[in-house]
Protein backbone atom coordinates (compact mmCIF):
# COMPACT_ATOMS: atom_id res chain seq x y z
CA UNK A 1 0.00 0.00 0.00
CA UNK A 2 1.29 3.30 -0.93
CA UNK A 3 2.41 5.45 2.08
CA UNK A 4 0.08 8.21 3.90
CA UNK A 5 -0.04 11.72 2.69
CA UNK A 6 -0.77 14.83 5.22
CA UNK A 7 -1.27 18.26 3.87
CA UNK A 8 -1.99 21.14 5.50
CA UNK A 9 -2.93 24.05 3.15
CA UNK A 10 -4.83 27.73 3.28
CA UNK A 11 -4.63 30.95 2.01
CA UNK A 12 -1.72 33.01 2.71
CA UNK A 13 -0.90 34.43 6.47
CA UNK A 14 -3.49 32.09 7.55
CA UNK A 15 -0.34 30.13 10.24
CA UNK A 16 0.18 27.62 8.31
CA UNK A 17 3.71 27.72 9.11
CA UNK A 18 3.49 28.32 13.10
CA UNK A 19 1.07 24.96 12.56
CA UNK A 20 2.68 22.84 10.35
CA UNK A 21 6.41 22.99 12.71
CA UNK A 22 4.32 22.03 15.89
CA UNK A 23 2.48 19.42 13.95
CA UNK A 24 5.74 18.24 12.42
CA UNK A 25 7.37 18.51 15.92
CA UNK A 26 4.85 16.46 17.73
CA UNK A 27 3.93 13.69 14.80
CA UNK A 28 7.60 13.46 13.61
CA UNK A 29 7.13 14.51 10.33
CA UNK A 30 9.01 16.16 7.34
CA UNK A 31 7.70 18.79 5.91
CA UNK A 32 7.39 19.11 1.94
CA UNK A 33 7.07 22.58 0.89
CA UNK A 34 4.04 23.22 -1.57
CA UNK A 35 4.86 27.06 -2.76
CA UNK A 36 5.76 28.62 -6.42
CA UNK A 37 8.08 30.84 -5.09
CA UNK A 38 9.94 29.20 -2.07
CA UNK A 39 11.41 26.93 -4.84
CA UNK A 40 13.61 30.03 -5.74
CA UNK A 41 16.89 30.90 -3.86
CA UNK A 42 17.23 34.51 -2.52
CA UNK A 43 13.08 35.31 -2.44
CA UNK A 44 12.81 34.20 1.46
CA UNK A 45 11.66 37.60 3.46
CA UNK A 46 9.15 38.10 0.73
CA UNK A 47 8.36 34.21 0.42
CA UNK A 48 7.68 34.06 4.32
CA UNK A 49 10.17 31.61 3.82
CA UNK A 50 10.93 28.89 7.06
CA UNK A 51 14.26 30.78 8.68
CA UNK A 52 17.14 28.39 8.44
CA UNK A 53 16.31 27.93 12.60
CA UNK A 54 12.99 26.45 11.50
CA UNK A 55 14.17 24.53 8.75
CA UNK A 56 17.04 23.11 10.85
CA UNK A 57 14.42 21.88 13.38
CA UNK A 58 12.32 20.04 11.36
CA UNK A 59 13.48 18.40 7.54
CA UNK A 60 12.18 20.37 4.71
CA UNK A 61 11.77 19.41 1.35
CA UNK A 62 11.81 21.30 -2.07
CA UNK A 63 12.90 24.47 -1.02
CA UNK A 64 16.00 26.87 -2.75
CA UNK A 65 15.33 24.68 -5.75
CA UNK A 66 17.06 27.06 -8.61
CA UNK A 67 17.73 30.52 -9.39
CA UNK A 68 15.28 33.42 -9.63
CA UNK A 69 16.72 33.26 -13.10
CA UNK A 70 15.49 30.30 -13.45
CA UNK A 71 11.89 28.98 -15.29
CA UNK A 72 10.38 26.70 -12.72
CA UNK A 73 6.38 25.75 -13.04
CA UNK A 74 3.97 22.90 -11.92
CA UNK A 75 5.48 20.22 -14.33
CA UNK A 76 8.61 20.56 -12.49
CA UNK A 77 7.26 20.60 -9.20
CA UNK A 78 5.23 17.48 -9.77
CA UNK A 79 8.66 16.05 -10.35
CA UNK A 80 10.36 17.13 -7.03
CA UNK A 81 7.87 17.12 -5.05
CA UNK A 82 6.73 13.25 -5.94
CA UNK A 83 10.73 12.22 -5.46
CA UNK A 84 11.09 13.81 -1.79
CA UNK A 85 7.61 11.94 -0.79
CA UNK A 86 8.68 8.84 -2.27
CA UNK A 87 12.35 9.04 -0.87
CA UNK A 88 10.37 10.06 3.09
CA UNK A 89 8.19 7.03 2.24
CA UNK A 90 11.22 5.01 1.92
CA UNK A 91 12.67 6.10 5.03
CA UNK A 92 9.33 4.67 7.13
CA UNK A 93 8.30 8.49 7.80
CA UNK A 94 5.40 10.51 6.87
CA UNK A 95 5.70 13.75 4.64
CA UNK A 96 3.41 16.92 5.65
CA UNK A 97 2.29 18.84 2.48
CA UNK A 98 2.33 22.64 3.34
CA UNK A 99 1.00 25.68 1.17
CA UNK A 100 -1.44 27.54 -0.21
CA UNK A 101 -0.92 27.05 -4.10
CA UNK A 102 -3.91 23.86 -5.20
CA UNK A 103 -1.95 23.68 -8.53
CA UNK A 104 1.16 22.97 -6.71
CA UNK A 105 -0.74 20.55 -4.18
CA UNK A 106 -2.66 18.46 -7.16
CA UNK A 107 0.37 18.20 -9.31
CA UNK A 108 2.58 16.83 -6.53
CA UNK A 109 -0.36 14.13 -5.67
CA UNK A 110 -3.13 13.95 -8.21
CA UNK A 111 -3.01 12.04 -11.56
CA UNK A 112 -2.52 15.13 -13.42
CA UNK A 113 -1.05 15.39 -16.85
CA UNK A 114 0.78 18.09 -18.14
CA UNK A 115 1.41 18.88 -21.80
CA UNK A 116 4.20 19.57 -23.56
CA UNK A 117 6.37 22.95 -22.63
CA UNK A 118 5.15 26.14 -24.83
CA UNK A 119 6.77 26.91 -27.79
CA UNK A 120 8.63 29.97 -26.65
CA UNK A 121 7.99 31.76 -29.99
CA UNK A 122 4.39 31.07 -30.46
CA UNK A 123 4.25 31.85 -26.33
CA UNK A 124 5.95 35.40 -27.37
CA UNK A 125 3.18 35.90 -29.94
CA UNK A 126 -0.05 34.89 -27.48
CA UNK A 127 1.73 37.16 -24.71
CA UNK A 128 1.46 39.99 -27.12
CA UNK A 129 -2.32 39.78 -27.19
CA UNK A 130 -4.59 41.52 -24.60
CA UNK A 131 -6.77 39.40 -22.07
CA UNK A 132 -10.05 39.96 -24.01
CA UNK A 133 -8.13 38.85 -27.75
CA UNK A 134 -7.24 35.32 -25.82
CA UNK A 135 -9.99 34.45 -24.29
CA UNK A 136 -12.27 34.99 -27.57
CA UNK A 137 -9.50 32.62 -29.14
CA UNK A 138 -10.01 29.97 -26.70
CA UNK A 139 -13.79 30.22 -27.31
CA UNK A 140 -13.55 29.71 -30.92
CA UNK A 141 -10.76 27.14 -30.78
CA UNK A 142 -12.10 24.98 -28.07
CA UNK A 143 -15.40 25.97 -26.30
CA UNK A 144 -15.60 22.84 -23.81
CA UNK A 145 -11.96 23.60 -22.76
CA UNK A 146 -13.02 27.34 -22.23
CA UNK A 147 -16.02 26.13 -20.46
CA UNK A 148 -13.60 24.85 -17.95
CA UNK A 149 -11.20 27.15 -17.26
CA UNK A 150 -10.91 30.43 -15.46
CA UNK A 151 -10.87 32.97 -17.61
CA UNK A 152 -10.30 35.84 -15.25
CA UNK A 153 -7.19 34.28 -14.80
CA UNK A 154 -4.75 35.22 -17.90
CA UNK A 155 -1.90 32.89 -17.76
CA UNK A 156 -4.42 29.67 -17.34
CA UNK A 157 -6.38 31.48 -20.13
CA UNK A 158 -3.13 31.57 -22.24
CA UNK A 159 -1.70 28.24 -21.65
CA UNK A 160 -5.46 26.92 -22.53
CA UNK A 161 -4.98 28.71 -25.95
CA UNK A 162 -1.58 26.56 -25.93
CA UNK A 163 -3.23 23.31 -25.36
CA UNK A 164 -5.67 24.22 -28.07
CA UNK A 165 -3.80 24.69 -30.68
CA UNK A 166 -1.29 22.03 -30.19
CA UNK A 167 -4.23 19.94 -30.48
CA UNK A 168 -4.64 18.13 -26.88
CA UNK A 169 -7.78 16.79 -26.50
CA UNK A 170 -10.07 18.39 -24.39
CA UNK A 171 -11.04 14.88 -22.79
CA UNK A 172 -7.74 14.57 -21.44
CA UNK A 173 -8.93 17.42 -18.76
CA UNK A 174 -11.37 14.85 -17.03
CA UNK A 175 -8.18 14.37 -15.16
CA UNK A 176 -8.24 17.82 -13.88
CA UNK A 177 -11.93 17.40 -12.82
CA UNK A 178 -11.32 14.17 -10.93
CA UNK A 179 -10.31 14.23 -7.40
CA UNK A 180 -8.14 11.26 -6.73
CA UNK A 181 -4.85 11.17 -5.22
CA UNK A 182 -2.06 8.58 -5.61
CA UNK A 183 -1.24 8.12 -1.77
CA UNK A 184 -4.27 8.07 1.02
CA UNK A 185 -4.36 11.59 1.89
CA UNK A 186 -5.42 13.71 4.92
CA UNK A 187 -6.39 17.58 3.81
CA UNK A 188 -6.48 20.00 6.66
CA UNK A 189 -7.57 23.90 5.16
CA UNK A 190 -6.81 26.28 7.71
CA UNK A 191 -8.53 30.05 7.13
CA UNK A 192 -9.78 32.61 9.56
CA UNK A 193 -13.21 32.47 11.18
CA UNK A 194 -13.99 36.18 9.36
CA UNK A 195 -12.95 37.36 5.76
CA UNK A 196 -11.65 40.94 7.85
CA UNK A 197 -9.36 38.88 10.25
CA UNK A 198 -7.82 37.41 7.28
CA UNK A 199 -7.37 41.12 5.65
CA UNK A 200 -6.02 41.94 9.01
CA UNK A 201 -3.19 39.48 9.14
CA UNK A 202 -2.28 39.66 5.21
CA UNK A 203 -1.50 43.64 6.09
CA UNK A 204 0.27 42.40 9.41
CA UNK A 205 2.28 39.92 7.49
CA UNK A 206 3.59 42.54 4.84
CA UNK A 207 4.74 45.48 7.92
CA UNK A 208 6.36 42.57 9.55
CA UNK A 209 8.29 41.41 6.10
CA UNK A 210 8.91 44.80 5.76
CA UNK A 211 10.80 45.41 9.04
CA UNK A 212 12.43 42.42 8.54
CA UNK A 213 14.51 44.00 5.07
CA UNK A 214 12.43 42.91 2.31
CA UNK A 215 13.21 45.98 0.48
CA UNK A 216 16.91 45.06 1.29
CA UNK A 217 16.69 41.51 0.14
CA UNK A 218 15.19 42.94 -3.32
CA UNK A 219 18.34 45.62 -3.43
CA UNK A 220 20.61 42.33 -3.10
CA UNK A 221 18.53 40.47 -5.98
CA UNK A 222 18.66 43.29 -8.19
CA UNK A 223 22.55 43.43 -8.11
CA UNK A 224 22.82 39.68 -8.26
CA UNK A 225 19.66 38.28 -10.68
CA UNK A 226 19.05 41.62 -13.02
CA UNK A 227 16.61 39.63 -15.12
CA UNK A 228 13.79 37.44 -12.98
CA UNK A 229 12.53 34.31 -14.85
CA UNK A 230 8.43 34.70 -15.81
CA UNK A 231 7.85 32.35 -13.61
CA UNK A 232 9.76 34.22 -10.82
CA UNK A 233 8.11 37.53 -11.58
CA UNK A 234 5.08 36.66 -10.01
CA UNK A 235 6.24 36.86 -6.35
CA UNK A 236 3.97 39.39 -5.27
CA UNK A 237 5.59 42.52 -3.78
CA UNK A 238 9.00 42.37 -5.69
CA UNK A 239 8.12 44.18 -8.83
CA UNK A 240 6.89 46.89 -6.57
CA UNK A 241 9.71 46.72 -4.31
CA UNK A 242 11.98 47.45 -7.48
CA UNK A 243 9.92 50.39 -8.64
CA UNK A 244 11.26 51.99 -5.43
CA UNK A 245 14.78 51.19 -5.70
CA UNK A 246 14.38 52.70 -9.30
CA UNK A 247 12.49 55.83 -8.05
CA UNK A 248 9.36 55.13 -10.11
CA UNK A 249 7.41 54.21 -7.05
CA UNK A 250 6.90 55.24 -3.49
CA UNK A 251 7.51 53.24 -0.39
CA UNK A 252 3.95 53.74 0.93
CA UNK A 253 2.43 53.12 -2.50
CA UNK A 254 4.70 49.82 -3.16
CA UNK A 255 3.58 48.57 0.01
CA UNK A 256 -0.01 49.29 -0.28
CA UNK A 257 -0.18 47.71 -3.64
CA UNK A 258 1.81 44.67 -2.19
CA UNK A 259 -0.74 44.19 0.35
CA UNK A 260 -3.46 45.04 -2.01
CA UNK A 261 -2.17 41.98 -4.21
CA UNK A 262 -1.82 39.68 -1.29
CA UNK A 263 -5.39 40.13 -0.08
CA UNK A 264 -6.58 39.21 -3.64
CA UNK A 265 -4.63 36.28 -4.07
CA UNK A 266 -5.76 35.12 -0.72
CA UNK A 267 -9.15 35.37 -1.84
CA UNK A 268 -8.45 33.58 -4.94
CA UNK A 269 -6.71 30.73 -2.48
CA UNK A 270 -9.95 30.25 -0.16
CA UNK A 271 -11.84 29.70 -3.63
CA UNK A 272 -9.40 27.51 -5.00
CA UNK A 273 -9.75 25.34 -1.75
CA UNK A 274 -13.60 25.82 -1.57
CA UNK A 275 -13.90 23.68 -4.39
CA UNK A 276 -11.81 20.77 -2.82
CA UNK A 277 -14.01 18.17 -1.48
CA UNK A 278 -11.59 16.03 0.20
CA UNK A 279 -10.61 19.28 2.96
CA UNK A 280 -11.43 19.46 6.11
CA UNK A 281 -11.93 23.15 7.37
CA UNK A 282 -10.25 24.23 10.56
CA UNK A 283 -11.08 27.88 11.08
CA UNK A 284 -9.81 30.23 13.89
CA UNK A 285 -6.63 31.47 15.03
CA UNK A 286 -3.10 29.69 14.53
CA UNK A 287 -2.65 28.96 18.09
CA UNK A 288 -6.16 27.61 18.40
CA UNK A 289 -6.05 25.19 15.04
CA UNK A 290 -2.59 23.41 16.10
CA UNK A 291 -4.67 20.63 18.77
CA UNK A 292 -7.92 20.05 16.18
CA UNK A 293 -5.49 19.57 13.54
CA UNK A 294 -3.05 17.17 14.65
CA UNK A 295 -6.09 15.14 15.98
CA UNK A 296 -7.32 14.89 12.57
CA UNK A 297 -3.75 13.89 11.24
CA UNK A 298 -3.70 10.97 14.32
CA UNK A 299 -6.78 9.79 13.00
CA UNK A 300 -5.94 9.48 9.89
CA UNK A 301 -2.54 8.13 10.46
CA UNK A 302 -3.93 5.37 12.60
CA UNK A 303 -6.43 4.49 10.23
CA UNK A 304 -3.67 4.00 7.61
CA UNK A 305 -1.82 1.82 10.01
CA UNK A 306 -4.69 -0.61 10.60
CA UNK A 307 -4.90 -0.99 6.99
CA UNK A 308 -1.43 -2.20 6.24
Amino acid sequence: MTGQVLALCGPTASGKTAISLELADCLDLEIVVCDSMQVYRGLDVGTAKPSVREQAGVPHHCLDLVDPSCEFCAVDYQRVARAAIDDIHRRAKTPLLVGGVGLYLRAALDDLVFSSPPDPVRRKQLEACSPVELVRVLQETDPVRAARVDLANPRRVLRAVEQALDGLPSALDQAWLERSSLYPLALAVVAPSEREELRTRVDARVDAMMAAGWLEEVQHLAATFPVFSRTARGAIGYAELQQVLEGQLPLDSAIDRTKARTRKYARRQLGWFRGEPRAVWFRGQPEELTAPVQKFFQEALHSSEQLL
